[in-house]
């Protein structure tokens, strides 16, 4: 019976999905129609930019794309100098309790985390 309940309640988080990938896929061509800029940025504190960009069709021009910053205080002192941050360099930071390589950067005395949830390595998200 289980097993039934499992299948049922999985088809039908499926079957939402489907109805619901055409009207946004649908959506989202409009609003892509009425973006007149090709290079466009999205700056985000996780990957919600990453999908709107996806959805519009646009390209990956922003520093923050797959990434996840730990504190609103962290993202919001990185927008803030965010030209500093651009010309500072990434480091490995090491922390056992996230699956994910996590960067650190350093402006000002002040270092924020930034985790790379898209990534199996460091090496690969600081590419």
């Amino acid at each position: 019976m289980e097993d039934f309940k499992n299948f049922f309640v999985n088809h039908l988080k499926g079957l939402a999905s489907r109805l619901m990938a055409n009207p946004r896929r649908w959506y989202h061509k409009k609003k892509a129609r009425n973006c007149n800029k090709e290079n466009v940025s999205i700056i985000c504190n996780n990957c919600a930019g990453g999908i709107i960009l996806h959805d519009l069709g646009l390209k990956f021009n922003t520093p923050t794309i797959n990434t996840l910053f730990y504190s609103a205080d962290d993202f919001i002192f990185f927008v803030l100098n965010i030209r500093a941050f651009s010309k500072s360099d990434i480091f490995r930071v090491v922390d056992p309790n996230y699956s994910y390589p996590i960067g650190g950067m350093k402006f000002d005395s002040r270092v924020i985390k930034v985790g790379f949830v898209h990534y199996s390595t460091f090496e690969e998200a600081k590419s």
